[in-house]
């Protein structure tokens, strides 16, 4: 018999990370032609990122800022993809 620890429930609990992009992170972040909101979120699937029931991100282009609200496993996959600090 092997016993599984028991989850943890804060690993499903969503919470908000804010990322500052800047300018040139996306091809052509300071035209009009910048990547929607959806965009962001469709790249970041690729990338292996989930996005449970209520999970978003919001991309600012206007300011260069993504707002993500997810579990923190997938917060800190988005940090790992791009190198963020945590």
């Amino acid at each position: 018999m092997y016993l599984h620890p028991a989850p943890d429930p804060d690993d499903e609990v969503l919470r908000d990370r804010t990322y500052t992009l800047g300018a040139g992170f996306f091809a052509g972040a300071s035209n009009p032609n910048a990547p929607s909101t959806s965009d962001v979120k469709k790249m970041l699937i690729a990338c292996g990122v989930h996005f449970p029931a209520g999970a978003t991100a919001t991309y600012f282009p206007a300011s260069g800022k993504l707002v993500v609200h997810n579990t923190r496993d997938q917060l800190d996959l988005i940090d790992d993809l791009w190198n963020f600090d945590k």
